[in-house]
């Protein structure tokens, strides 16, 4: 056990004598003056004036040094400068080295230069064995394009790759970066965020995420749980890809677009922003929520746009394929929409279709007018039809014609205005409302409804008018229906399909139909002035 020992303390002997041997001294290459002092036991040098001194590959010159020689290390005092190498530079005001371990501790306004980047701190800690150099009370980190501060910075001198801790701000050209933990690559020009951050774009736009980067170099980024807040809008999602350059963002997974004016929120599961046209196209199961007469109006649609424009008049929504909407009092199909924002008009196109109450209206073209969260008007363009169904009597009191303005009280139809080949047919009922006093056939230029409860009350009519009452018993089916009459509840959407998509059963298209729409479609597309 004793040699065993022996052999222990033997090769610890001379292991520690092999790393003193390995240990090179700071030697003193230059100095005016050289004073030796001796203080608590402890024997060091004063050099004064031009000093030089050197440690390997590393060269340090300053006013006045301490030199510590049975502890290789000093201390410099006044225009200190270190130079390591071809490339690092660092000076300060004072400096405290330790040759053994090779830290250099530098402090007081503290400037590190590389090939890469500059570095103003008042406390800078330099490890040239493991190539780190680190503050911890503030500093500064400049490069060819950027201005990064914090309270924490470690920057690794070998791999050129920086972390900021508390506090950290990126200063780009194009953008300021504010996060607690950020981290930049000087190779790849690649800032990455860790923890809650926000962009501020040079144009006011903010970007806020948990997690993610931006290649500075090329000004693109990809960020996490984030949102992009507009003048107008706030813009939400699980990911974010930003290309400032060519100012096109993408989002994806649960996107919600919400609008400050006009209180407007849109979900989907995918976007994209074109930022220099101000416009955001929000698709895939894109649904659209909006404040409504003290309840919620819903639309969903393929595709929702929204433009934003400095001009009032301009900003608009506008919604394609397969458009539903849902209130409690309005229901309504299309396939295409335009919601223009300004003043509060709708527009409905190809094939439009609106349920008020008991009653379903149609036309080529639909324009809603809303006024306080209240629809006021409606105005039917191209073979307007209007078909009101009497639950009591299980009849269908019809309007026809070619222009129609309908007016509304409380969201309800309250008069309907026709202009132009007017046509209505009309189950009079008895006081009781429950016995059929006949049908009233009427024809004219134009004619005036008026509504009570929803529900078509009395016909005026004018220039010409020609009409009939054919009594209960003389009513056959053909004059029961006007032409082009077809009652389509079935298209009537329910809030649970326009919410969760949930689609109906529907017939399907004749190829003959199909193939005259899509020649019809194509005549017009032809004759088009744009072509």
């Amino acid at each position: 056990m004793k040699v065993k020992i022996n052999i222990l303390i033997l090769l610890f002997s001379v292991l520690s004598t092999a790393n003193v041997w390995a240990q090179t001294k700071v030697k003193l290459n230059k100095a005016e003056s050289l004073q030796g002092v001796e203080k608590d036991g402890e024997n060091y040098s004063k050099v004064v004036g031009g000093v030089w001194l050197q440690h390997e590959n590393t060269h340090i010159w300053c006013d006045t040094a301490y030199r510590y020689t049975n502890k290789n290390a000093l201390e410099a005092i006044g225009n200190v400068k270190i130079k390591e190498g071809d490339s690092i530079t660092i000076t300060g005001d004072r400096l405290f080295y330790d040759g053994n371990t090779k830290l250099a501790q530098m402090r007081e306004n503290v400037v590190y230069r590389d090939d890469s980047i500059t570095m103003y701190t008042d406390f800078l800690d330099y490890d040239m064995q493991g190539k780190l150099a680190y503050y911890f009370n503030g500093g500064k980190v400049v490069d060819s394009k950027n201005v990064l501060t914090s309270e924490k910075g470690y920057y690794n001198t070998a791999s050129k790759f920086v972390s900021f801790k508390e506090e950290a701000i990126l200063k780009t050209p194009d953008a300021t970066i504010f996060s607690d933990t950020l981290q930049y690559d000087l190779n790849t020009d690649i800032a990455y965020f860790k923890g809650p951050t926000e962009i501020i774009k040079r144009d006011s736009t903010k970007l806020n995420a948990n997690d993610g980067e931006y290649i500075t170099r090329i000004e693109q980024s990809r960020l996490k749980s984030g949102t992009i807040e507009t003048r107008e809008n706030i813009l939400s999602g699980d990911k974010f890809f930003f290309d400032e350059i060519q100012q096109f963002y993408t989002v994806t997974g649960n996107v919600e677009m919400f609008n400050k004016e006009n209180e407007i929120i849109i979900n989907g599961k995918y976007a994209k922003y074109w930022k220099l046209e101000g416009i955001i196209k929000v698709y895939e199961d894109a649904l659209m929520k909006k404040p409504f007469n003290e309840d919620t109006l819903y639309l969903s649609a393929d595709t929702l746009v929204s433009i934003e424009s400095e001009i009032p008049e301009k900003k608009r929504l506008l919604a394609y394929h397969n458009v539903k909407v849902y209130n409690i009092e309005m229901q309504g199909k299309a396939d295409s929409l335009s919601y223009h924002l300004a003043d509060s008009t709708i527009f409905m196109y190809d094939d439009p279709l609106i349920w008020n109450q008991g009653n379903q209206i149609e036309a080529d073209s639909i324009n809603m007018l809303i006024s306080n969260n209240k629809i006021d008007k409606m105005f039917l363009s191209t073979n307007s039809f209007v078909i009101s169904e009497d639950s009591l009597l299980q009849k269908f009191n019809q309007i026809k014609g070619r222009e129609m303005v309908a007016h509304f009280l409380e969201n309800k139809i309250d008069q309907i205005d026709v202009f132009g080949n007017a046509e209505s047919i009309f189950f009079a009922p008895t006081e009781a409302d429950t016995i059929l006093l006949g049908l009233n056939k009427t024809v004219c230029s134009n004619m005036i409804i008026d509504f009570k409860e929803g529900d078509m009350n009395s016909i005026k009519t004018f220039v010409n008018p020609d009409a009939s009452l054919i009594p209960p018993h003389e009513i056959q089916a053909p004059d029961t229906r006007l032409k082009g009459f077809k009652w389509r509840a079935e298209d009537r959407p329910t809030k649970e399909e326009v919410l969760y998509g949930i689609r109906k059963e529907k017939p399907e298209i004749k190829p003959k139909k199909e193939i005259e729409r899509i020649e019809t479609l194509n005549k017009a597309i032809k004759n088009s002035p744009d072509n």
